[in-house]
């Protein structure tokens, strides 16, 4: 059965080493590698917990749908999320779709090896280099023992404060790297 999110097998047609290679350049200018951090209390506990994330995106106009689901379908995971409406700040921009990857496991182990295969050659390489760090250390703090949120259902890892800190440097570096100094 077909869902929402069903992933489509990669088109036979393609050369995946070709389709390989090409992708690493489309990301070189269209994709994003972002680290989050935040220290988070919710109901019911005084606790704060220290939570982290990591996404891999690369939006595009809408009417290009169809170049995201062969990217989607050759790493085998993500989503794809479409925003008709434009944004208030852009009232005149077109409808736009992204391919977002923010699960851990799947950033590790699918992602990860394709750039570190297929390498970017611009500037985003020094973002990914960052990127990849980060995401190696959750991934590392995700195999370990999760505390239980309290008044609430679900875990979240254990973080000690060297690897909250070091976790810290890293989003910290993403964003000095995006500075934009004029020559």
């Amino acid at each position: 059965m077909v869902t929402r999110n069903s992933i489509a097998p990669f088109p036979a047609d393609i050369d995946r080493d070709y389709f390989a290679a090409w992708l690493s350049g489309f990301v070189d200018g269209e994709g994003s590698f972002t680290l989050r951090q935040d220290y988070r209390s919710f109901k019911h506990t005084d606790k704060k917990f220290f939570v982290s994330s990591a996404t891999f995106e690369i939006t595009l106009r809408s009417d290009d749908l169809a170049i995201l689901r062969t990217i989607q379908s050759f790493f085998g995971c993500g989503l794809i999320y479409r925003l008709i409406k434009p944004p208030k700040n852009y009232p005149n921009s077109k409808p736009r779709s992204t391919f977002k990857v923010s699960r851990v496991p799947q950033l590790a182990e699918t992602i990860v090896p394709h750039f570190d295969a297929s390498n970017l050659l611009a500037k985003k390489k020094n973002d990914y280099s960052i990127w990849r760090e980060g995401v190696l250390l959750h991934r590392s703090i995700s195999k370990r023992k999760r505390v239980p949120l309290l008044g609430r259902s679900g875990t979240l890892p254990k973080w000690t404060a060297e690897e909250s800190e070091q976790f810290a440097h890293f989003v910290r570096a993403l964003k000095q790297k995006r500075i934009y100094v004029s020559p």
